[in-house]
């Protein structure tokens, strides 16, 4: 997996108790193009996949390895051969090297290409985000026309390349800010994100350095007044958009390295997260931004510069998406079962209108007693499915043509194995009638660390 860091330099004024780093300037290459190896053949890759029952285990494992290097161009080849394995073993290690390929393209993030020469910016952006299959939206509206705010025009050549480092490229030449609006990306004049922030980009993942604080406080509530002091880092992580990252109760950090520009370490003492503070991570709270912060040490004598800081963000990714439907809404009573052995069933309570241009659906989620509390992996994949089933995010109310009705609220709960929650939803924008109502759900979840490095950036 491959990825760039990109550093800035200063060219503006610092608090002594804030440094923000809206005044860096980011350098970008122009051409983000890479240099492919060959694609292997169907003949080559076929024989990878019979070395797989291969009686010398260095043959298998070389096949191994140049299977998942092939990534997607062997997948149709071995879900064919999956059907008919020539063993046992054969079929186990085809099943371990398509998940290693899945969660290989799901870590590295959709890639792009744009061959782009004075292209105007809005169609730049709308062909890379489309590529990546990114929902998004516009703010204002006029944002990319000439009346409004002049954008310039977009020079670009890349060619199958990862979407952050394209689309951090397109914001360099355009300005155009990039905002989470709804969970979902918004180009916009209003900043989040700013263009000059230094930012580290590992595949499907950004993290943009904002800000390095220090703050020391007297409390004057006691006879005996005493003094705080906080001195961390600010910064955003940000997922590609739709990729659904679970946000932690804990916005722990793990540092590695973090030296000053006299060769001092402003370390803390390490406290990585534990398992127990994961399964506390909100399952029902996807996101794909969040602030994260680490504390420092503020030594006596620490320099003026940060020379180096290193480090890692612990993320939980859902993963195997799955999309199930109610293909009928005239009648109640039917039923969904979530794929896996969770024994988890949403059923539909029924769809009523409420005005012409309104309707209300119900349904209930029912799972084994049994598997609701403890620490058994059936109770984790329990909590881990019925928890984002509670959002209204997972469910979504369509049309004939796949148009989604407008969520307006509603609620719901319950206990000892059921839930029910009714919703409305309305008709708009060229929207029609209601036909079907969708579940999406992911059934599996990966927990990551996604690593990071900034050079040389100042101290407050």
């Amino acid at each position: 997996m491959k990825y760039l860091c990109f550093i800035g330099i200063v060219i503006g004024a610092l608090s002594y108790c804030l440094l923000n780093f809206s005044g860096f300037q980011t350098s970008v290459r122009a051409d983000t193009s890479s240099a492919a190896a060959p694609a292997p053949g169907n003949s080559q890759i076929q024989q990878w996949i019979t070395d797989l029952n291969s009686s010398q285990y260095t043959v298998r494992q070389q096949a191994k390895q140049n299977l998942i290097a092939a990534d997607d161009d062997a997948l149709d080849q071995l879900r064919a051969q999956l059907k008919s394995p020539l063993s046992p073993e054969q079929a186990t290690d085809i099943t371990a090297i398509l998940e290693t390929i899945n969660q290989n393209d799901l870590l590295r993030g959709p890639l792009v290409s744009l061959d782009a020469d004075n292209m105007p910016a809005e169609q730049a952006f709308k062909t890379v985000l489309d590529q990546a299959k990114v929902s998004y939206s516009i703010w204002p509206p006029q944002l990319f026309s000439s009346q409004y705010q002049p954008i310039s025009p977009v020079t670009l050549h890349a060619h199958n390349a990862p979407y952050w480092q394209v689309i951090w490229a397109l914001y360099q030449q355009t300005g155009v800010s990039l905002n989470y609006f709804n969970n979902g990306l918004q180009l916009t004049n209003n900043i989040s994100l700013d263009k000059h922030n230094p930012i580290y980009i590992h595949g499907a993942f950004a993290i943009a350095l904002q800000s390095i604080q220090y703050h020391r406080d007297v409390n004057f509530n006691s006879s005996n007044p005493s003094v705080d002091k906080s001195f961390d880092v600010q910064m955003l992580f940000m997922a590609v958009p739709d990729l659904p990252i679970v946000q932690s109760n804990a916005t722990d950090v793990e540092l590695t390295s973090a030296m000053d520009d006299k060769g001092q370490s402003l370390l803390l003492s390490p406290s990585p997260m534990s398992q127990d503070q994961r399964q506390y991570w909100y399952n029902n709270q996807t996101v794909s931004q969040v602030s994260v912060s680490a504390g420092l040490n503020r030594i006596k004598g620490i320099g003026t510069r940060l020379a180096d800081i290193q480090g890692a963000i612990p993320v939980r990714i859902e993963c195997d998406k799955q999309d199930l439907a109610i293909n009928d809404l005239t009648k109640p009573g039917q039923t969904v079962a979530i794929p896996g052995d969770a024994g988890i069933v949403i059923s539909f309570d029924g769809l009523v209108r409420q005005s012409p241009n309104t309707y209300q659906v119900k349904y209930s989620i029912t799972w084994p007693v049994n598997n609701n509390g403890g620490d058994s992996p059936e109770a984790q994949q329990t909590n881990f499915i019925t928890g984002q089933l509670q959002s209204w995010s997972g469910a979504a109310l369509l049309d004939a043509n796949g148009q989604k009705l407008s969520f307006q609220g509603g609620g719901g709960g319950g206990g000892d194995g059921r839930l029910s929650y009714q919703y409305s939803y309305g008709q708009d924008n060229g929207v029609g009638s209601p036909a079907k109502l969708v579940f999406t759900v992911y059934t599996k979840m990966l927990d990551t660390k996604i690593p990071f490095e900034f050079k040389d950036v100042p101290l407050p």
